[in-house]
């Protein structure tokens, strides 16, 4: 996995309490805290150089996309961090990583080091995947039930064939192996 050490981590943060707490935890794992941002306007400014983001969701009334629009367009993993039990993104972030508050911060610390893992863990760069995976089965396959059940069918491919799994690239293997998984059951999904 890779490690925060020099990792430009930009947070958005309208509680500046909060912002500060977390910044301090990503400055102790010696990343570069881009911010903490409180308003959009500051995090779209820095979404350009951020190498992962930690966004709450509703930044003095107004709702953060803007900003992950910016870091997805750039392939930049981020988490949604939120104060609310339950809240409304775009369809587009459905399947995004999300942390409620209060949570322990060092949860925040692994799960944006699981959207950082890079293809030299395999098992941390499978479990980063996962939400991409079940995104993709859902658009191959209008049902839920029957997308689910292909990802789990995927993953257990994946578990018998660990061994063969390639030590880089390890999405595009997976991406490959829902598509013979779904070409050989696709009948037996929706059942």
């Amino acid at each position: 996995m890779r490690e925060l050490a020099g990792r430009k981590i930009l947070i958005v943060e309208d509680n500046w309490l909060q912002a500060i707490e977390i910044a301090q935890l990503f400055r102790h794992q010696n990343a570069e805290v881009i911010g903490p941002v409180g308003t959009i306007e500051g995090g779209l400014k820095w979404a350009g150089v951020a190498d992962a983001a930690v966004l709450d969701v509703d930044i003095g009334g107004d709702p953060v996309f803007p900003v992950a629009d910016v870091l997805e367009a750039r392939h930049v993993p981020f988490l949604f961090f939120s104060g609310a039990s339950t809240f409304d993104v775009p369809a587009r972030y459905l399947f995004s990583d999300r942390l409620n508050k209060p949570a322990n911060l060092e949860l925040l610390s692994y799960d944006l080091k699981l959207l950082e893992a890079g293809d030299g863990d395999r098992s941390r760069a499978v479990e980063a995947f996962l939400p991409i995976l079940r995104m993709t089965a859902r658009l191959l396959i209008g049902e839920p039930r029957a997308a689910d059940r292909l990802v789990e069918r995927t993953l257990a491919e994946a578990v018998r064939l660990h061994a063969d799994a390639p030590e880089s690239g390890v999405g595009d293997w997976l991406m490959t192996l829902m598509s013979q998984v779904s070409g050989s059951g696709r009948g037996r999904l929706m059942s």
